[in-house]
């Protein structure tokens, strides 16, 4: 059985975080959120000129965080908020708002505050193999020491 999704994350496949090269992606930036005074007062370092950049994930999804529970998206559905998220003017909200559910188990009629406790789980990094020599007298087979631990990742 596959794990559901947290909401942060279904949102951030829906904008192609988990996608290499794309503007999300690059922009450590999984919501897509535009730039501007939220997005600095949560680390955000520039714009591209229009989206947030963050130099972390990390930060990208806790600024998604802080904007979900924000007066704002207070009482709103999944389907409220994601239609105020991404709105039908430039995205298709209504596939939006059908593979965040799919994704998460959620209905659209679900409350966010329900689960704000729940909007995200923070990534864990993969932890690296680690070479063991198999004699001590091989340096072929013996490792300078583990590698270090690559960047966390929140791909799925």
């Amino acid at each position: 059985m596959t794990t559901p999704m947290t909401f942060l994350q279904a949102i951030a496949r829906e904008e192609g975080f988990y996608t290499t090269g794309t503007r999300s992606c690059r922009n450590n930036n999984p919501g897509d959120i535009e730039f501007g005074k939220f997005t600095q007062a949560h680390g955000a370092t520039s714009g591209d000129p229009r989206f947030a950049v963050f130099p972390t994930p990390d930060l990208g999804f806790a600024a998604m965080m802080a904007l979900f529970q924000a007066p704002g998206y207070k009482g709103l559905t999944v389907a409220q908020a994601l239609n105020r998220w991404a709105p039908p003017v430039e995205n298709q909200t209504n596939a939006y708002i059908v593979n965040v559910c799919k994704w998460t188990g959620l209905t659209a009629d679900t409350v966010i505050d329900d689960f704000l406790d729940q909007l995200y789980v923070a990534p864990v990094a993969p932890v690296p193999p680690v070479t063991i020599p198999t004699t001590l007298s091989d340096p072929a087979s013996a490792s300078s020491g583990p590698s270090p631990l690559p960047s966390q990742s929140t791909s799925l």
